[in-house]
């Protein structure tokens, strides 16, 4: 019981939303969240250089981030 309020109130004290979806796995689930959305908007799952698309994204997510601090 007393492990459950612990964790009720870490969680409210210390992981907002956007921490959670931070953290949401390895840079495998982050690459396939990525080509999920580029096959939804695009209709194909072929692309060349999804290495290179991957980085690019996530650089512009940084500079985003630095931005809007």
């Amino acid at each position: 019981m007393l492990n459950k309020i612990v964790i009720k109130i870490f969680k409210r004290k210390f992981l907002k939303k956007w921490n959670r979806v931070r953290r949401l796995g390895d840079t495998y689930y982050e690459n396939e969240l990525i080509e999920r959305s580029i096959t939804e908007k695009l209709g194909t799952r072929f692309l060349n250089g999804k290495e290179i698309l991957a980085k690019e994204l996530m650089d512009n997510v940084a500079i985003i981030k630095i931005y809007r601090e």
